[in-house]
Formats: C-alpha cells, structure tokens, sequence
C-alpha cells in the first residue's frame, strides 16, 4: 500500500498480515465493527423514541440496499474511517444520555475519544471533523460541570491524535520507500510525494489552473510560466471538472521535463504554484465557485435524469492489480454460483441511469435525514441528537471543501449517519425513556 492511503492506516492493515495474507480479516474485521456501531446508534435512538419496528427495518434495509455491503466489503482506508465515525456517533448519543441521566458513562466517552482518533488516522481529511465532534462533547461535559474530566480527555485525545502519526511515520519504512520511488522509478509521475507540499495539494493546484486555462481567461504571464515550465497549454486545456485524473493524465503526457528535473523544479516552485492559483482565484473567484459546484453535484443535487460517477463497487478487491493477486489469492466466496451471479446483477441494476438517484445519489437521504432531525430538534431540543446532526454536516461541509472528484464512497459516512436519523421520522415527539 503506498503513501497514498497514510502511513497510520497502511500500518494498521498490515497487522492482519500475521493472521493471513488475505484480505478476508479486514473485511471481516471492519464489516463487524460497523454492523455492532449501527446497532449501538440504534439503540441510543430506541431510547429517543424511535419505535423497535422502525429501528428493525433501518437494520434491514441497509443489508439489503447496495450501498452498505459494497463500501463495508471493500478494502481500504474509506471503510477504516468510516467505522471510527459510526462509534463516534454512537459516543455522542451515549455519553450525553449518561450526563443528562446524572452519571456519565466512561465506557462511552472513552470509546468516543478513541473513535476520534481512529477515523481520523484513517483518512487525514476527516481529522478535521473528528476535532470539531469531540470539540463539542468536551465543551458540553464542561458546561455540565464535568471540568476535570473534559481537560483530561481532551488532552489525551489531542495527544492520540498528534503522537500516534508521528510515532507510525518513525516506526514504518515509508520515508525510505518513497526516497527509492522517487529516485529508482523510470516513470514520471505528477503527483509527487516528495515536493515540499506533498502529491494531494497538486491535485487541486494542477485542476484549478487547467479550470482556468479551459476558461480562457487572461493570465498573468509570471503564472502562465510557472505552469507553462510543465507542461504546454494544451496539456493544461485538458479539463473535466468530475474528474482530477483528467488533468493530471494531460499534464503526464504533455510533460517537458525528465522525471529528475520535474521533481527539482516542484521541489523548488510548488509553493509558488500554490500562490499563483490563490492569486487566479482571487481575480476571478466564479472559478473556484464553479469548480466546487461541480465537484460538488454528489452532494445538493437528486439527479433523478442525470448519471453520476460511482466509485464505490469498483474499489478494493473486486478489482484487484495483479501484484495484489499474487500475494492474497483470486477472489472467492462460499456462495453458490447462482445467488452469487444474482446479487451482481441486482448491483448491475441498481446503477442503471434510471436508478442511480435512488441507490447511489446521497442527496436525497441528506436532505430527508437534515429534514427529519430538524423537525425533531425545533420541538425537543436533545443535545446527543444535534451532536450527531452536527457530526453528519461537518462531514458534509468538509466534503464540499476538498473532495477530490465525487465519488460516492467519500460522502458514504454523512449518508450513513443520515439514513439513521430518518428514523426519527417515526418517533414521537415527547419521549419518556431518554433517561432510562
């Protein structure tokens, strides 16, 4: 696994590598915990008023529709973090009834710090999020005259979440891994790990300036030098505002350095790439606001007549690289050919263009989960539901900021924690058991 995925969570994986080279321990692993979170988050709703039925049916309806068995099968970081954020979510429904109750629950706010954590190592860009939830719970246990507890916590969990990367990067042999790529590899990449700001800042730098340049607006000639030294300005026209890769395969092809000096002149002008698309943005913003609505369709737009970009069913070991198939073996299951052959052709056609807005457009789940959660907080303010609420938009909100390109899977999380608070659609409006 390349740095691409983290070092804390390459490190992680590799520990199911004494039990076996297979990949079946992780999926078993992360399939397991996540079903055990959803059912805990459940069962903090049950105590909110949400009737056993409907929590029943939730349960069921997400082993059936695709989208969970399809991110939770798979291998990678996505599914890693997410389980952190379903136990983060069930924490803030857990230690808020406890306090509420007048006796806080340890377990809870020791396993929500821990989840912070954990999902946050996972995937880099969701630490942000988990910051800002357990931000939250430590302010609220403050309020609640719980000081002690909150400083406490608090600095172990920002102390977990600084020293725990620091001492994976130390104890890994990523440096070195990434010293010999750059050095012995004959292909020249674009996204280089070793420039000052590292690869992902490349993606968003590379995509705004190919943005402008496919704009045709007028650049300075400083800026258009900087780039220009890359690649020509027809590498750089080379735009789809879906897809990051688009441009990044452009500016490969139409590369006019040698992979020595590519990595020299990034090392040397990658911060003044950065500036110089700050600069272009700031004279002319609508291509930032362009890109982002774009980019960022997945999220606000339903899209019952329009086709989206899936990249969910595709990842992991349903589409594993040769390399991969030497070490863990072909892809097998224990199911007979013909359930197996049915279930592929109920994926199939679940991503016809006709379907794609029910089973893999998020947008709609999102605004009926913001709708049903709203309904309830105007009339019971509870504190665990708008901390859940808040870790759902949070997650949200950092999604429109800086995904990548709109892949399902980076908004699966938020949609998760919204497909649960739908269930509040059933629950009464007063409710008697919150402190039971």
């Amino acid at each position: 696994m390349g740095s691409a995925y983290g070092i804390t969570a390459t490190l992680f994986m590799r520990l199911f590598s004494y039990f076996s080279a297979s990949p079946a321990w992780v999926i078993l692993f992360q399939s397991a915990l996540s079903a055990v979170g959803v059912a805990l988050i459940l069962k903090e709703l049950r105590y909110r008023g949400v009737p056993r039925w409907t929590a029943q049916i939730c349960s069921i309806a997400l082993a059936i529709l695709p989208q969970y068995p399809s991110f939770f099968n798979n291998l990678g970081k996505d599914a890693l973090s997410s389980v952190g954020i379903i136990f983060l979510g069930w924490g803030l429904l857990s230690v808020t009834r406890s306090i509420e109750a007048g006796r806080l629950n340890y377990w809870s706010l020791i396993g929500s710090i821990a989840a912070a954590a954990f999902a946050g190592m996972m995937r880099v860009d969701v630490m942000a999020t988990a910051v800002f939830a357990i931000m939250l719970l430590l302010v609220f246990l403050f309020l609640k005259g719980r000081r002690t507890t909150a400083i406490a916590f608090g600095i172990v969990f920002f102390m977990a979440a600084i020293l725990i990367p620091k001492a994976s990067f130390f104890l890994s042999d990523e440096q070195q891994a990434a010293r010999v790529a750059v050095s012995e590899s004959p292909k020249v990449e674009v996204s280089d790990d070793s420039s000052p700001l590292g690869f992902l800042p490349n993606y968003y730098i590379y995509h705004l300036f190919s943005a402008a340049v496919h704009s045709r607006l007028p650049l300075r000639a400083s800026d258009e030098q900087l780039f220009y030294h890359i690649a020509p300005r027809s590498a750089w026209a080379n735009y789809d505002c879906f897809m990051t890769d688009t441009t990044t395969s452009g500016v490969t092809k139409g590369l006019l350095l040698n992979k020595t000096e590519y990595v020299a002149y990034l090392k040397e002008h990658q911060r003044d790439l950065a500036v110089a698309i700050l600069r272009i943005i700031k004279d002319n913003p609508f291509i930032l606001i362009d890109r982002q609505l774009c980019i960022t369709e997945l999220l606000w737009y339903v899209g019952y007549d329009k086709s989206s970009f899936i990249a969910t069913p595709t990842l992991g070991y349903d589409n594993p690289i040769s390399e991969f198939k030497s070490i863990a073996g072909e892809n097998k299951t224990l199911l007979p050919v013909r359930i197996r052959d049915t279930i592929k052709e109920y994926f199939g056609w679940s991503q016809r263009t006709a379907n794609l807005w029910i089973f893999w457009k998020p947008a709609l789940i999102l605004y009926f989960g913001l709708f049903c959660a709203l309904s309830r907080l105007t009339v019971q303010r509870e504190t665990g539901l708008l901390m859940l609420l808040s870790l759902a938009l949070a997650l949200i909100f950092v999604l429109v900021l800086v995904i990548p390109f709109p892949a399902y899977r980076y908004a699966f999380p938020a949609t998760l924690l919204m497909a649960l608070l739908c269930t509040l659609a059933f629950s009464p409006t007063r409710n008697r058991r919150l402190l039971s």
